[in-house]
């Protein structure tokens, strides 16, 4: 294998119009270091930055005092912390071993000190600790696994980091070949380069999206793709590559927001924002009128006496009111009160003086629980198809979840925020640990504005056909025929890594065999390349330059001062339009738009159902939504997710499944022929002493998008739970004196065989966990890892298809009674049941409602009713439309046919007490997106607007 390696590769790179050879990599610092990590059998999963920062400076805090960094850190301790983690690991990269006995070298003495104790805790590695460890492990004699045939440097020797360079020449010892790139200084070539000039950096993005013909092997260089994708979609272009940097998204603000409750004398203005943030723990309904409170009266309004005679003011009153309507209502009884501890601070006194660290820790630990629960149902809402609620579900102490209030949506990019917003709470707590007893606000509040910093996540993929484009001129790893600079100004400064060493530190470094980099020769040989890459452009360099962006003047870029310098009085302007003409823009008449009109049915002729297998999940689609059942198991038309990576949430569950299935059978081979006690001994130990093991295994072969350090935090709390919820199973086989007979368990066991149910015919289904009692019959246990309530409440409602099934298929296959099913929710740690009574906190008996036929027979009807209709071709959709007085329709024949219920979601009725009376039904839809607005369907006057639907394939449906 050849690797091809430039510092300035990790991010995007211009290749040219060639594709890449399979057997070549082209890797900057990060890609490299996976790599040679890999071959030297070192892990690397460096810890975010917020968490190693709020590590180091609980490791200075004891050592800062008496130093010159002392009213500096008392003033900022996490910019302080910050600011020498920063020196510590550019001196790490510069060969420093960490250590300095001379105690008058101020600041190498008290980062020798500081080292001492952050390197105790392993959990805290950066880049830099990783490059050391794989440099040492390359000059040890360790054996080095799958050996790279050759590196090539696309860069100055003094432009990589000293332990990248020890570690190359570590590797040149054992047989790579190190091929150096060392150019000889040379002048910029002007024939080439042409400069363009636009009033207005948004004149330069709209002349590009307007080019007609783009040259051959063109590479485009700009920073800002986010503004460029803008232009892009309007003009009907191709995006290009964007990430979202430099900004300070609406859901990371409740860090800051969420603590002005403490602040005295209270800011309104940040309690208001606080209120009206589209995320936030306080109920939807609440925190509105509450708002509305501060924004009418400024403030808490007038005491009054109320209808109860009681002295209230405006905003007790609010949340008087707001108790008063959720008293009959459990769910949210108890929402309110778990959350009046967001509220209680605004009106608390006492915090004049300082905040009770215990109560800070305390209401940082709720915000954190919350934060679960919002995880918990995002990823319930997304197997659902569902927009997840901003007010999620929390584990209460009986193991029941709270229904979900409906609110603000959250939506889809709003996630990566969600994750960022996690770890910023787990950093803040760490930093409130090593407070004293009482908390200033303003130590918070320095805290917080270190913590709180923006995030840099991709906003969006290139589409096929888009432009080249990279960052910086040194991304071009292959030359470009034509290049074109579309933002030449405003270039970044570069800054000198080791401004902060006085000539003793470094003539100290020097003797210990550390190298620090010289700045201004450092300079020359990137000016110098610079060079050597734009003179290596075959064709034509474009330099784009702006005098404006917006209403901001923009500086002259020194490459283009330098071009205007070196052709003097030969220099002149070129016009944009001259150079790469632009097209004329498309003027046609407007057309009306082809829209999807609401259908009851669809006629798509006769399906046959020879041969077709169904499973749970094919037969709950056919029963309650016929139309994607045939879009999905008829027609097999894949669904978007299918060609996408697994989320976070859906990856839980992938891995937890996986973790148990192995450990499982590991149990049962290691104990088979001996007693159940042995086996469940055995089960423990390898729970307990293999635990990293199995989930590295797990990992590996479900969720390998856990290992990045986007989602460190989460995945750490994932493996405290899933460890517990495997000894909580194990506790309750051990209660139950079941023995497994198996997970993952496939009905029938290959293919060749054949498993059919009554009415239903060819059936399949692979349970997650089949276990036997004593006198041989089965349980079957479901896994899930969801917190919320949507499980439980179909045991409780009788309609659990999935239990039922699996119920009716290993009767059918193995002729064995079956004594109980369930579900058991893995984070939660509990095991919910209809046949089996209460134990500890660990198994929930949930009580089924009748029903006049059995579950099986109900879905056997169903399954009857809905092959005649899909035979004949009638396709039901009749989504969002009123299906109350349609009299061959499902809803109204269920009764009749004693068959499964349709799920409904908006029932109407007419008159009160006895006359009341049901006149309208929608059927339940599973919601791509909300609809702005409520329309008719039969005004054809109305504008089209998105419509919800089920299938993706009607996603973005007009109505």
């Amino acid at each position: 294998m050849k690797i091809i390696y430039s510092p300035h590769y990790d991010g995007e790179i211009f290749l040219g119009d060639k594709p890449k050879a399979l057997s070549v990599l082209y890797a900057g610092n990060i890609q490299i270091l996976n790599q040679l990590g890999l071959r030297a059998g070192i892990y690397v999963d460096p810890v975010s930055d917020m968490e190693r920062e709020a590590a180091y400076r609980k490791a200075m805090e004891n050592l800062v005092p008496g130093t010159v960094f002392a009213p500096s850190f008392k003033t900022d301790p996490m910019g302080v912390a910050a600011k020498l983690l920063l020196w510590r690991d550019n001196l790490i990269m510069a060969g420093w071993d960490g250590t300095c006995e001379d105690n008058s070298l101020n600041k190498l003495y008290l980062l020798a000190q500081i080292e001492r104790d952050f390197i105790k805790d392993n959990h805290h590695k950066g880049m830099a600790d990783y490059w050391r460890e794989v440099c040492q492990c390359m000059n040890s004699p360790a054996v080095m696994r799958k050996a790279i045939d050759e590196i090539q440097l696309d860069c100055p020797w003094s432009d990589i980091p000293v332990l990248v360079q020890r570690t190359f020449e570590a590797l040149e010892k054992r047989g790579v070949k190190i091929s150096k790139t060392e150019h000889k200084p040379v002048d910029l070539q002007t024939g080439k380069i042409k400069i363009a000039h636009f009033d207005d950096l948004l004149d330069a993005y709209e002349w590009i999206a307007q080019v007609e013909n783009f040259p051959t092997n063109c590479a485009i260089i700009n920073r800002d793709n986010v503004r460029l994708n803008h232009t892009l979609y309007t003009w009907n272009k191709p995006a290009v590559h964007a990430s979202l940097s430099r900004s300070n998204p609406q859901l990371l603000q409740l860090l800051k927001l969420c603590l002005c409750v403490f602040e005295r004398p209270l800011n309104l203005g940040n309690v208001i924002a606080y209120l009206q943030l589209p995320l936030n723990p306080i109920p939807g309904k609440l925190r509105f009128n509450l708002a509305s409170v501060l924004l009418k009266n400024g403030g808490f309004g007038d005491v009054t006496e109320r209808d109860d005679k009681s002295m209230r003011d405006d905003w007790e009153e609010a949340i008087h009111v707001y108790s008063n309507e959720v008293e009959h209502d459990k769910a949210k009884k108890k929402i309110l009160n778990e959350r009046m501890a967001f509220l209680e601070p605004i009106r608390c006194n006492g915090y004049e003086d300082g905040i009770d660290k215990t109560e800070l820790l305390s209401y940082l630990s709720r915000m954190q629980d919350w934060l679960n629960g919002l995880f918990g149902l995002l990823e319930d809402q997304e197997r659902n198809g569902k927009k997840a609620t901003a007010d999620a579900p929390e584990l209460d102490k009986d193991g029941d979840t709270e229904t979900k209030i409906q609110h603000e949506i959250l939506a889809e990019e709003d996630v990566p925020q969600l994750k960022e917003l996690k770890r910023m709470f787990v950093a803040l707590e760490q930093v409130v640990e090593n407070m004293h007893e009482k908390v200033s606000y303003d130590d918070i509040e320095k805290s917080v504005s270190r913590i709180h910093r923006p995030i840099s996540y991709t906003l969006r993929q290139p589409e096929k056909g888009s432009l080249n484009v990279i960052s910086d001129i040194y991304s071009m790893a292959t030359p470009a025929d034509t290049l074109i600079w579309l933002d030449c100004q405003e270039e970044e400064q570069e800054q000198d890594s080791y401004d902060f060493l006085n000539q003793a530190e470094r003539d100290y470094l020097v003797k210990h065999e550390v190298t620090i980099p010289d700045f201004s020769e450092y300079l020359k040989n990137r000016r110098n390349e610079r060079n050597h890459l734009l003179n290596s452009v075959k064709n034509q360099v474009l330099l784009v330059q702006s005098s404006y962006d917006g209403t901001v003047r923009l500086n002259e870029h020194s490459l283009v001062a330098e071009v205007k310098k070196l052709c003097g009085a030969s220099f002149k302007e070129e016009k944009a339009e001259d150079i790469l003409p632009v097209r004329e823009p498309d003027m046609e008449e407007p057309r009306d738009i082809d829209r999807f009109e609401p259908q009851l049915y669809y006629n798509l002729g006769r399906t046959a159902f020879l041969g077709r297998k169904e499973s749970n999940s094919s037969l709950d689609t056919l029963i309650q939504r016929p139309f994607n059942y045939v879009m999905q198991y008829v027609a097999e038309l894949p669904m978007p997710e299918d060609e996408q990576v697994k989320s976070t949430y859906v990856t839980f569950g992938l891995v937890a499944h996986h973790f148990f299935q192995h450990v499982i059978e590991d149990g049962l081979k290691n104990a088979s022929g001996k007693s159940s006690d042995d086996l469940y001994k055995e089960l423990l130990d390898l729970t307990m002493k293999k635990y990293k093991q199995y989930l590295d295994a797990a990992i590996n072969a479900k969720g390998l998008i856990l290992k990045q350090v986007e989602n460190a935090t989460q995945l750490h709390d994932f493996e405290w739970q899933l460890q517990e919820s495997m000894k909580t199973l194990i506790e309750i086989m051990k209660h139950l004196k079941l023995t497994p007979v198996g997970c993952e368990m496939n009905y029938p066991v290959n293919k060749k065989e054949k498993l059919s149910l009554d009415t239903i015919g060819p059936f399949g289904a692979r349970i997650d966990f089949v276990l036997s009692n004593k006198s041989g019959k089965y349980v079957i246990i479901d896994f899930k890892w969801s917190y919320a309530s949507f499980y439980v409440n179909k045991l409780k409602e009788n309609t659990a298809v999935q239990l039922e099934l699996y119920r009716q298929a290993v009767k059918a296959y193995t002729d064995k009674d079956i004594v109980g099913v369930g579900y058991y929710m893995m984070p939660k740690q509990k095991f919910y049941t209809t046949d089996f009574d209460d134990w500890e906190d660990k198994i929930k008996h949930v009580d089924a409602a009748k029903v006049e036929s059995s579950l099986f027979n109900q879905i056997q009807e169903s399954f009857k009713f809905r092959k005649e209709e899909l035979e004949t071709g009638k396709i039901e959709e009749s989504e969002m439309m009123d299906v109350f007085d349609v009299e061959d329709h499902y809803y109204n024949k269920q009764t009749e046919k004693k068959s499964f219920p349709l799920e409904v979601d908006n029932e109407k009725y007419a008159g009160r007490g006895k006359d009341k009376k049901l006149v309208s039904v929608r059927k339940k839809s599973e919601h791509v997106f909300t609809p702005s607005k409520k329309r008719t369907f039969g005004n054809s006057n109305t504008e089209p607007y998105e419509t919800p639907t089920s299938h993706p394939v009607l996603k973005g449906r007009l109505k």
